[in-house]
């Protein structure tokens, strides 16, 4: 084998391994107590569309085998949610509302929460999936 072949080779392993190391996107921060207001937040606001829990109603579901947001971005369903919900309000909760109720969607799809509160630009510039509902 030539030393032009071996070097050809490494760089491709270099090449892809790079890839690999830069990997998908990790969803944003958010922080427990978030999490924790957003679940009542969604009971007061989400609920009853979507469900007690979250396997739908009168709107999709958001967990269960009929969902389909795991695989869905975070900033795809954090900008729907801010413009169109709730259903004939949108955009009507407070900023801290929706990303509280973010934080609990994120939760939910297995997603720990960490030190950093989520944040409109967090949530906004994250291409990271939802993930499966855990």
């Amino acid at each position: 084998m030539s030393l032009r072949v071996i070097v050809a080779v490494c760089a491709a392993v270099l090449v892809l391994a790079a890839i690999g190391a830069a990997g998908k996107p990790v969803p944003p921060s958010y922080t427990a107590a978030q999490a924790d207001r957003g679940r009542l937040a969604y009971i007061e606001n989400c609920a009853e569309c979507h469900g007690g829990h979250q396997v739908g109603k009168y709107g999709p579901a958001l967990d269960g085998p009929d969902a389909r947001m795991q695989w869905e971005t975070v900033r795809t369903v954090y900008t729907f949610t801010t413009a169109q919900m709730p259903n004939g309000n949108g955009g009507g909760l407070p900023k801290e509302t929706y990303l509280d109720i973010m934080a609990y969607l994120l939760r939910l799809h297995g997603n720990p929460p960490g030190t950093k509160p989520l944040t409109d630009t967090a949530a906004t510039n994250s291409l990271a999936v939802m993930g499966e509902a855990k």
